[in-house]
């Protein structure tokens, strides 16, 4: 039998509510990365990627159940998405995203 490890029972250890909200965040999180990935198209990537950064604003006080690595993932993904260099990337848009990660900054990163 395989050993058990802590993200198993990260479930166990947050109450029901926070799981729950955990959950529906990481969800919300990766559909939206992996929509951003499938979709064709700069006016759709970029649409994706706003809906994406203003959920992960909003949700920004509650980002610390999604724990380190995945918060790190995020965070790096953001990094790329800002840094795409595209030609039908409009500085305003790059604007934006960096706004949006500065006021994230001190969220998605842990001691």
């Amino acid at each position: 039998m395989a050993p058990v490890t802590r993200s198993q029972t990260k479930h166990l250890r947050l109450p029901e509510k926070e799981h729950a909200i955990q959950q529906e965040m990481a969800g919300f999180i990766t559909r939206g990365l992996n929509n951003f990935e499938r979709v064709v198209g700069v006016e759709y990537k970029l649409a994706v990627a706003l809906v994406l950064f203003k959920y992960i604003e909003s949700k920004k006080t509650q980002l610390h159940l999604l724990g380190n690595r995945f918060c790190k993932v995020v965070s790096l993904k953001m990094d790329e998405l800002i840094s795409k260099d595209d030609a039908n990337v409009t500085p305003e848009f790059v604007a934006d995203m960096r706004s949006f990660k500065r006021k994230l900054r001190g969220f998605l990163e842990f001691p």
